[in-house]
C-alpha cells in the first residue's frame, strides 16, 4: 500500500501535480492539508488518467483524502486530526496542527492528548495497527513529538518492538517509531520538508514537520526503504533557485511510504 501526505499550501493550481505524484508512485491513499483548489477537478483529472480514486468525506475541514479503496470507515473527526480504518485493517490518523508561529510548544498538548485518548480507545476492541501522519508543525525532537505525554515518538524502531512502553511514574505510556528521524539533516537532500527563515537565535531553518508515526505492530510492515521527501514531480521540480520548497507550488515537499499487506 502506497501512501502520500501533502500540505498543498492552497495552491488552486495544484491538481495537476496532484494527479501526477498519484500516477508517479502509485499511490493507494492520499491526504493533503491546506487544500485550496477544485476537488471536482481534481477527480475528473484522476477519471481522465484512468486512476479510479474514491474521495472519502465526513473529515475534518482542514485536511482531504482519497484513495483506491472501497472499504473506508470514518473515525473519530477533531478540527485538526481525522481518523480513517482502510480495509478493515489499519487505523489512519491525519493530523493538521496550528502553525508554531502562533502556538508555544506546550498549546499542541491539547490536541495530542485528544488523539492518544482516541488511540487507546482503538487498542481496548483492535490489535492497534495505527499510522499516525501530517503536518504537526513541530520537529521530531520537540516535546509534543518525542515527550512521553506526547506522541512518545522515537527514532528506533527495534527499540519500540522490544520495549513497546515507556515508563513515568509507573504509568506506562506506548511507543510510536519515528522514522523521519532518517531523513532529517544533510545526509541527504532535502534537510527536512520545510524551510523557515526568521531571525530567532535557535531556529533550524530546515524543519521535519511533515512526519510520519508507526505504532508498534505496524512496524514489521512498513517499508523503511520507501520513506521520501518528494522533491521532483516528473519534470517539475518543487523547489526554488536555493533548492528550498518553492511556495508558488507549495511551501512544504510531500513525503510517500509503503506499507505490507497484512499476509505478506
Amino acid at each position: 500500500m502506497n501512501i502520500a501526505f501533502w500540505n498543498t499550501h492552497q495552491n488552486k493550481e495544484i491538481n495537476s501535480m496532484i494527479v501526477n505524484l498519484v500516477i508517479q508512485r502509485d499511490l493507494d491513499l492520499v491526504t493533503l492539508a491546506e487544500y485550496g483548489a477544485n476537488l471536482d477537478e481534481l477527480r475528473e483529472k484522476l477519471n481522465d488518467n484512468g486512476i479510479r480514486e474514491y474521495y472519502i468525506p465526513d473529515i475534518c475541514e482542514r485536511i482531504k483524502a482519497f484513495g483506491k479503496s472501497t472499504i473506508v470507515d470514518p473515525g473519530y473527526v477533531d478540527k485538526y486530526c481525522s481518523f480513517l480504518k482502510v480495509n478493515n485493517d489499519i487505523t489512519f490518523c491525519t493530523v493538521h496542527f496550528p502553525s508554531k508561529r502562533f502556538r508555544e510548544p506546550y498549546d499542541y498538548f491539547s490536541e495530542i492528548g485528544k488523539i492518544i485518548n482516541e488511540i487507546k480507545e482503538i487498542k481496548k476492541t483492535e490489535a492497534g495497527k495505527i499510522v499516525v501522519m501530517g503536518d504537526f508543525n513541530q520537529n521530531p525532537y520537540e516535546l509534543g513529538m518525542i515527550g512521553f505525554n506526547g506522541f512518545n515518538a522515537i527514532p528506533e524502531s527495534m527499540h519500540v518492538k522490544r520495549k513497546k512502553t515507556r515508563s513515568h511514574d509507573d504509568v506506562e505510556y506506548p511507543l510510536f517509531y519515528n522514522p523521519m528521524w532518517s531523513c532529517f539533516g544533510d545526509n541527504s537532500y532535502p534537510p527536512g520538508t520545510y524551510f523557515w527563515k526568521n531571525h530567532s537565535s535557535t531556529n533550524p531553518y530546515w524543519n521535519m514537520l511533515d512526519q510520519v508515526l508507526i505504532s508498534e505492530p505496524m512496524i514489521d510492515r512498513f517499508r523503511k526503504e520507501s520513506l521520501e521527501i518528494v522533491t521532483e514531480i516528473g519534470d517539475v521540480k518543487l523547489y526554488d533557485s536555493n533548492r528550498q520548497p518553492n511556495p508558488h507550488i507549495s511551501d512544504h515537499f510531500p513525503i510517500v511510504f509503503s506499507l505490507d499487506d497484512e499476509n505478506m
